[in-house]
Formats: structure tokens, sequence, C-alpha cells
């Protein structure tokens, strides 16, 4: 009998799982969304059941539960997967609590291989280079990471209805993205985040309830910087710019979502990255989704990791915090890696 994997969430990212894993034959593939539109559109496109009610869905007793759900609601998915004996993969962790998220790294250390955070940056080519460009930078002294978008630009079909989360902060709006280039730098540096400085605010006329713009100086345990602006009010052309340097005693690492090169100060040369000749972006999820189904069924350790994503949540509620007190504020650690 083929094992069940339930895809909750049927916006652009549940799309994207249900297509990667019925392209990869990983099982019977099971949509899970209350509006009709969307399990239509998934019917229409790759075939796949679908259901409305996800107590029903859990009724099916799936392997593993897809989360890409708005991130207000992770949490009660990622619990209600392990109630009924499922692994959960999880798409963003930034409308938790300390409290919810200590419990599911709890919950992970009482039965390990069970949760499994989104990595999606760790299976883009590009950032594969730049992580072993970093091995030949010797000491780094610095970080700098530019993040940017006209708001509008993203899911214009959701805006009209006003479902997108990142217009409100409540849903995790104006986290999502710093999170998801936190995790990925933290994991490939090993470093430990211990304290920000931060200022959050809301300078467009888009409508209010989240912040357009965040600034941080973010200081990691061994006395790295890492400076870090993401706007959600420039306007260009672009869905979301993203550029990120490492600089060190070596040279430079330079790495954006399509894009990665390396100065080596030695050769006083750069030399660029040249991706697989049919790689696109799109090839980072459907690898995302073959590692998840390789380490769910024992074959690769899985690359993403669950108290990394808590420090993470911990360095972004503090750099909140930050910004309300007008001082640095030391970062909660956790007990273990």
């Amino acid at each position: 009998m083929d094992d069940i994997y339930l895809v909750v969430g049927l916006g652009s990212m549940g799309k994207r799982r249900v297509r990667d894993l019925m392209k990869l034959g990983a099982g019977r593939v099971v949509g899970v969304d209350r509006r009709g539109d969307r399990r239509q559109e998934v019917q229409d496109r790759f075939g796949a059941e679908t259901l409305e009610e996800f107590d029903m869905a859990l009724g099916l007793k799936p392997r593993a539960v897809i989360v890409s759900v708005p991130p207000h609601l992770h949490y009660r998915f990622c619990r209600a997967a392990l109630d009924a004996g499922a692994v959960y993969f999880v798409e963003c962790l930034t409308a938790l609590t300390m409290k919810e998220i200590d419990n599911l790294v709890a919950q992970d250390a009482a039965l390990p291989g069970r949760a499994y955070p989104s990595c999606t940056n760790l299976m883009n080519e590009h950032a594969q280079h730049s992580a072993q460009a970093l091995t030949r930078l010797g000491k780094i002294h610095s970080i700098h990471v530019s993040m940017s978008s006209w708001l509008p630009n993203q899911h214009p079909w959701e805006k009209q209805a006003g479902d997108h989360y990142e217009f409100h902060r409540a849903q995790g709006g104006g986290l999502a993205e710093p999170a998801f280039q936190l995790s990925w730098i933290s994991n490939i540096l090993d470093r430990m985040p211990v304290r920000v400085s931060a200022r959050t605010s809301h300078v467009s006329d888009l409508p209010s309830g989240f912040n357009d713009l965040l600034d941080m100086i973010i200081e990691f345990d061994d006395g790295i910087v890492l400076n870090f602006h993401y706007s959600l009010c420039e306007k260009h052309d672009g869905t979301v710019g993203v550029f990120t340097r490492f600089s060190g005693a070596g040279g430079t690492v330079q790495s954006e979502p399509c894009r990665s090169r390396f100065y080596d100060l030695g050769k006083r040369e750069w030399e660029e990255y040249s991706p697989s000749p049919s790689w696109t972006y799109e090839d980072s999820y459907l690898l995302e989704m073959r590692h998840f189904i390789g380490a769910l069924n024992g074959n690769e350790a899985y690359q993403g990791n669950l108290q990394i994503e808590r420090q993470v949540l911990a360095l972004l509620l503090a750099a909140e915090e930050s910004s309300k007190t007008g001082r640095s504020v030391e970062i909660e650690q956790t007990s273990n890696r």
C-alpha cells in the first residue's frame, strides 16, 4: 500500500509540494484546502486527490503531513500531525511563540525523526557553491544581507482577496522571508546569534498591520556581525531581490538566488559559479521534496534543523523587542543544538 502524503494548504507553496511529490512518485498525495477553487486547480493540474477537511484527511492515517498554510497556523497542524502519529514538513515557523517552538523541539527530542523544517535554500545550487566557497574564505569578518520587494508584486491574485499573510504581522507577515535567509546562513555558518539591535517600521502607503521595513545588526557568538536589511516597499521589477555578501580574510563570497561568485584575494580575480545547464530555481523545491523523502526513508541525513529554526525565531522576536525599546537585546538561547 502506498504511503499517504497530506499537503495542507493549496496556495502557491502547497501546489509546488503537490506537483513535486507527484513527479517523484512519492505515494498517494492528497491535497487539503477549504477553498474549492484551489482543490479544483490541484485536481486539474496534477491529478491529485483533494479533501476539504483536515480531520477527515487525518483519518487516512498519513505517513507525512506537509504544512503549507500561513505561518500563524503552522503550530496547530504540526501538533496535529504528531498527535496522529505522522511526521511533519513545515514551511516556516515565524508566527510561533517561544513556548510553542520549544514544545516542538521537546517533542522532537523525545521522538526524533518526525520534524522536517523546510531547507529550500540548502537545495539551491548557487547557495551550495557559496557554502563551499566559505571554506576557502578563512576567518569571516562581516556579513551583509539585503532583501527587497514591492509587496503588491507578490501573489497579486491573493492580494485582491486580502489573503496573503505578509499583510498581517499576526500571521507572520514581515518575518517569513528574513527567516528563510537567516536559517540558511545560520546553518552554513554553524554559529549562534547572541545579540541584536533592530528597527522595524511601516513607512509606505500600503495598508497598516505589518512592518514593511526591518533593519538589524546581528552579533554571533564568535564576534561576527551581520547587517540585515529587509524591505517590502522597494519598487523594482523583481518579485524579491536577495543579495548576500560574506567578507573574510581570503576574499569575498557573493550569493544571490541564481548567482554565486567568489573573489579570491590570492589570485585577485572573481570565480563565477556555472550551474547545471538546465537548472532553474524551481528545481530547489523538487530537490527538497526528494531530500525529505530520502531522509524519511533513512537514506540520508536531513539538512533542516529545528534548533536553528528555534534560534531564528528567538532572534526575530528579539529584533521586534529591540525596535520597541530602542536598545540591543540578548537573544534567548537554547541549551543544545
